[in-house]
């Protein structure tokens, strides 16, 4: 097929896809370019084993794939078709405007498509009629918790087998059903087999309800967008697993945007054991949910792959191709924690977007304005900020001056200072003779320093001594009162331990109070988990019992009545035979008052009497013959006597 022009699908090997080039008045969106050409896609080609589904531009009838001789050259999806019918021999061809009353079948299902609207219908209701029930005898179904034989068991996977290619083909609504009656297999009982009876007459029942793919939902990829519903069941697997399930559907995306009921087209469902087991239904909807949404990515790139063969199956945009995808669900719980972290996660973004381009602005050297800075900031921090610089650099970064705390101690503010003070007035001396400030001296007088110096030593030493006197009277005051508060002997840390182990021991038997306490509540709860699933089984028995016996009783009254009808055309007919033998005797007249005419054989020859008049007459004919071999009689001449 590839030597035709086909190209395969990079995620289904068995679909193959045919393009032509790109014409006037195609839809550009959903054009691919390839060697300076565009095209589009003009039709698809499905394949199971040796037999061919196809849908495409030119072909509809039989005449336009076979009997068109040689095909030079190969262009779109009619030549490429056209090609494969004359170099291979297929075994009849069924075209959906050649069966406007009945359906195709391909594969068991049977495909139908309304020429009117487009619409396609597939169903199996003809392949689910011929699925046989087990059979189970009277004394089987009176021990639905007995196990099944060897016989049984063969007989239940074989059913199951049966009913699982229609319901993942064409019956959404068997899907829940065989998954969990396939997880009792292992340990299959008597009323497993009667849910199996069950499941095939519900399953025959709505035979009839066909998967629709309506043709009014869009023409162009623009006009549709592809969704997904999920939902979950918690603890309902035999073995207390969860159940999950999700619908792919497409919807118009002017449907969308009203949020009023509408037409979904089906393309994907499926119902499966989730992987993990779930504490809560909160968890089993998130697992729901996480393989929902996995499968809608993995159909958005399938279906984009369709139009943009070229493009990768790992690039965002390739999953982006179709739209926006409505996600659906009943859990109010995860819907509000999906908004909060989407919440969240919108603001965290917001603020990374904000600062690189900041980031982005300052390294490419632009000047930020006032107002630019002020809006920046209600941003981020949604808080007003007043700038005192009208303009400013980016990479001149100001930072504030912080107010250093007093210090509130000798230590630290009062010793170093007198220290500093000391050391100026060692370096610093007035100059003689004049009335300036005291300023720095290169030399010093033989003769020593002034009285001025003098003075300022002696009254830093008075100070500092005066500083140190008040710090020591202070510290020894208050020291030996800590210390006797403070005071910790061995004795004392003996007694500590003591307490501490006696409180830990204390605390453990507490926690194992607590735990046993805990236990004693978990095994109820375990008890009357089981206790109320064997009341769902027993309940379920007896609805069971109650739908066989309404079907036994429907069964006997169509019986009576059947009975009341036979017999009821009986005595009819036996009322219709008294009323003959009435006017044979001349008793009474014939009901319709015109005289009847009765024939009668004996020994081969025929008689007949007429009317009311020749009863005497037959009766003496009936009284000559009793002992006679052959007598019969007729309400009308028989043909096989000669006339009288």
């Amino acid at each position: 097929m590839k030597d035709k022009g086909w190209i395969q699908h990079a995620l289904d090997p068995c679909l193959f896809m045919s393009y032509r080039k790109f014409q006037e008045g195609d839809d550009e969106h959903e054009a691919f370019e390839k060697d300076g050409e565009y095209y589009t896609i003009d039709g698809l080609a499905g394949l199971h084993v040796d037999d061919f589904l196809g849908c495409g531009e030119g072909v509809k009838w039989k005449s336009d794939v076979v009997g068109q001789g040689k095909i030079k050259k190969v262009y779109n999806y009619k030549t490429r078709v056209q090609a494969l019918a004359e170099e291979f021999t297929f075994g009849s061809w069924s075209f959906a405007a050649e069966h406007e009353t009945q359906a195709m079948t391909y594969c068991g299902a049977e495909v139908w498509q309304d020429m009117r609207n487009h619409d396609v219908y597939i169903s199996h209701e003809t392949y689910l009629h011929k699925v046989k029930p087990i059979t189970i005898s009277k004394d089987r179904r009176a021990t639905p918790q007995e196990e099944c034989n060897a016989k049984e068991v063969h007989q239940l996977r074989a059913g199951i087998g049966a009913l699982a290619w229609p319901a993942h083909q064409t019956s959404p609504h068997l899907c829940a059903s065989l998954s969990l009656m396939q997880a009792s297999v292992g340990q299959a009982r008597v009323e497993n087999l009667l849910e199996y009876n069950k499941t095939l007459s519900f399953a025959k029942a709505n035979a009839d309800v066909k998967l629709k793919m309506s043709g009014s939902m869009g023409r162009t990829m623009k006009e549709i967008r592809l969704g997904v519903y999920f939902d979950a069941a918690w603890a309902v697997r035999p073995n207390g697993d969860s159940q999950g399930g999700y619908l792919i559907f497409v919807i118009k995306a002017t449907d969308e945007e009203s949020g009023k009921p509408t037409e979904l087209n089906i393309l994907d469902y499926g119902s499966k054991k989730l992987a993990r087991k779930a504490r809560s239904s909160l968890t089993a909807e998130v697992q729901a949910g996480s393989l929902g949404v996995d499968q809608l990515e993995w159909t958005k790139v399938f279906v984009t792959k369709i139009f943009k063969p070229l493009w990768s199956s790992t690039a965002c945009e390739t999953a982006r191709w179709t739209g926006n995808s409505p996600v659906i669900t009943d859990a109010k719980s995860l819907y509000d924690a999906t908004r909060r972290a989407r919440q969240a996660f919108a603001e965290a973004l917001r603020r990374g977007t904000h600062a690189l381009r900041f980031s982005e602005e300052c390294v490419a050297g632009k000047k930020l304005t006032t107002e630019k800075k002020k809006q920046m900031i209600d941003e981020l921090d949604k808080k007003k900020a007043d700038v005192a610089e009208e303009n400013y650099e980016c990479e001149e970064v100001v930072k504030p001056n912080k107010k250093k705390k007093k210090p509130s101690s000798w230590k630290s503010w009062g010793a170093p200072a007198i220290n500093k003070a000391v050391a100026a007035a060692t370096m610093f001396a007035p100059v003689e003779g004049s009335g300036e400030e005291l300023s720095k001296v290169d030399e010093v007088d033989d003769d020593g320093f002034g009285w001025e110096w003098w003075l300022m030593t002696v009254l830093c030493l008075v100070a500092t001594w005066w500083w140190m006197r008040r710090s020591w009277t202070s510290s020894s005051t208050t020291t030996p009162t800590q210390t006797e508060e403070v005071m910790i002997t061995p004795e004392n840390n003996i007694q500590a331990g003591n307490l501490m182990a006696e409180q830990v021991r204390q605390l453990q038997e507490q926690l194992r109070g607590k735990d046993a306490a805990l236990q004693e509540i978990q095994d109820k709860l375990d008890d009357k988990t089981l206790e109320n699933r064997n009341n769902v089984n027993v309940l379920n028995m007896y609805k069971r019992d109650r739908d066989d016996f309404r079907q036994q009783m429907n069964s006997w009254c169509r019986k009576a009545r059947e009975k009341e009808e036979t017999i009821g055309h009986m005595n009819a007919r036996m009322q219709q035979l008294e009323e003959r033998n009435e006017v044979l005797e001349g008793r009474r007249a014939p009901r319709n008052g015109n005289p009847e005419v009765v024939y009668c054989s004996i020994g081969g020859e025929c008689y007949h009497l007429e009317g009311c008049q020749h009863a005497r007459v037959g009766i003496r004919l009936l009284a000559l013959v009793q002992n006679a071999c052959a007598f019969t009689m007729y309400s009308k001449q028989p043909t096989f006597f000669p006339p009288c």
